[in-house]
């Protein structure tokens, strides 16, 4: 069976994918010229054109957005992938949170995507930007198939962004899912044509489950409601 889906995604060129978010308003990070954005740029076949490009990010994503349309009180969630913490405040700073499960194992493993720099200098650096919130948070520094069994049943919310792969993506959708309360929300990052694994594993999931899918053009968020 098909999936539903709300697909609300513009009609971007290549050139449009590589600096989405560029006209849009909102809490804006630069992304300076990085492994990530060369390997972006190389996929596209813009390499030299684009060889000293600044990637922008907006913030709040698309998940964000909903949820916060929502306006639901003392919200619990996880956040699987938390790299340098951006997204992580903005999901602090725009929603009412009570209780924040960050998981990252802050370490190269086998299997993960080599042109992220997660380390311990990149945690350092996401708990210095998140310090404001710290009392809200909790840290988990593993692996997330080996993560589910930290954090609490019937939580509001989880968000995957870890590793984009196929099978890790579904892993995750499948390890977590279980995790949400009725009405919670399993969301993710990078549903777009860079990230097939991404899409399969959402798509899959959501038609074998006859969930909607919705998606967002702001950051190529996903997400699914619970029933």
């Amino acid at each position: 069976m098909k999936p539903k889906a709300i697909m609300n995604t513009p009609d971007w060129t290549e050139e449009d994918k590589m600096i989405r978010g560029i006209e849009n308003k909102g809490f804006i990070t630069w992304m300076r010229t990085s492994k990530i954005t060369r390997f972006i740029a190389k996929k596209l076949g813009l390499k030299e054109k684009y060889k000293d490009i600044k990637i922008i990010t907006e913030f709040p994503r698309g998940f964000c957005r909903y949820m916060k349309e929502l306006n639901k009180n003392n919200l619990i969630g996880a956040e699987i992938g938390v790299m340098s913490g951006w997204n992580s405040r903005s999901l602090l700073q725009e929603l009412d949170i009570k209780k924040l499960y960050l998981i990252d194992p802050y370490e190269f493993y086998n299997g993960a995507e080599n042109y992220y720099k997660v380390d311990e200098e990149t945690l350092k650096e996401a708990k210095k930007r998140l310090n404001k919130w710290k009392e809200k948070i909790v840290w988990i520094k593993k692996l997330s198939s080996q993560a589910a069994n930290d954090i609490p049943d019937n939580i509001d919310f989880v968000y995957i962004d870890g590793n984009h792969k196929y099978e890790y993506v579904k892993e995750d959708i499948n390890n977590y899912y279980p995790k949400l309360k009725k009405g919670g929300i399993l969301a993710g990052h990078d549903f777009d044509y860079l990230q097939p694994g991404v899409i399969k594993a959402a798509v899959e999931f959501v038609s074998k489950n006859n969930l909607e899918l919705n998606t967002s053009p702001f950051q190529s968020d996903w997400w699914v409601v619970k029933k």
